[in-house]
């Protein structure tokens, strides 16, 4: 696969997500609110981490129930590398960018993934669109936890299938 295509379909695929996560687009604010509970929770954790970061990695959110420890919660994601964006954006904006960033990701590698299968892009680019907007992806897209997971099944399946094919990988028996 070449550079161009994977540009093109990229792109059409981007297109096809901000036009089903429109409302993103139209309020970046209310992207958080999307989301329900789940979203409003990790919120306060997010802005609490950022608000104490200037004091050293929080280890204890003592705002939660009676205290729970934050790098071990995993809902939290602090080790997760797009929490950055959380760091240094407002939550609403980093939400929204995120969810983006990651369905396009998940579309990608879907794609990808189709194809080395069935080699036929058509089909490839259906896969694609069918998983990464199924009811699934969109309803949870908005629980940064659940999301984070998510988007790394059709990266794995794909780099699977790429080590079972090489000729060359050292993970083939002789």
């Amino acid at each position: 696969m070449d550079k161009k295509e994977l540009i093109i379909i990229g792109t059409l695929l981007l297109f096809i997500i901000l036009l089903f996560n429109y409302k993103i687009l139209i309020n970046p604010s209310g992207a958080s609110s999307l989301g329900g509970y789940l979203s409003t929770t990790s919120s306060l954790w997010h802005s609490y981490i950022k608000e104490n970061l200037d004091y050293g990695i929080p280890l204890w959110d003592k705002t939660t129930l009676s205290g729970l420890p934050l790098i071990a919660q995993p809902l939290t994601s602090f080790f997760y590398p797009a929490t950055i964006f959380f760091i240094l954006f407002s939550f609403d904006y980093a939400i929204g960018f995120v969810i983006i960033l990651s369905l396009l990701i998940c579309a990608l590698f879907t794609y990808l993934y189709s194809k080395l299968i069935y080699n036929n892009k058509t089909g490839a680019l259906i896969s694609s669109i069918i998983f990464t907007l199924s009811g699934m992806s969109i309803i949870w897209s908005h629980v940064y936890s659940f999301l984070s997971v998510y988007i790394w099944i059709p990266v794995i399946f794909y780099l699977i299938e790429k080590i079972i094919r090489d000729d060359n990988s050292q993970y083939k028996e002789s």
